[in-house]
């Protein structure tokens, strides 16, 4: 067992983690009470510490479980996923060197295709 430090993430499922260097960044997902989760965490291998990424006040843009994330130049992009009342199909991307966030595509509100 690896003993860790930090802002330690809370328990969830359907969330995404992928590994950008010598870090894992983890995002969304659903805790124990089944709630979407909207952080964004980040866990150095080196270090063994966790880190809470701020997103600011637009959380509720963000809070999704069951999506989709790529790292692609320094870009960790996010698509569509569920927040706990519809199907999303929206993209986003956190910059990993400006550490900002940046909307690519907003959500379809009018498609038929979506419930």
């Amino acid at each position: 067992i690896i003993e860790v430090s930090g802002d330690v993430p809370s328990s969830r499922s359907a969330h995404t983690a992928v590994v950008y260097f010598n870090k894992m960044l983890m995002f969304g997902g659903r805790d124990a009470d089944g709630k979407c989760c909207e952080d964004l965490y980040e866990f150095c291998f080196t270090t063994s510490e966790w880190r809470r990424i701020n997103h600011g006040p637009c959380n509720q843009l963000f809070m999704r479980a069951r999506h989709s994330v790529v790292v692609h130049n320094d870009r960790l992009i996010t698509f569509a996923g569920w927040n706990g009342k519809k199907k999303l199909n929206d993209m986003f991307q956190y910059s990993l060197d400006s550490q900002t966030f940046q909307t690519v595509h907003d959500s379809d509100e009018n498609d038929p295709r979506l419930p």
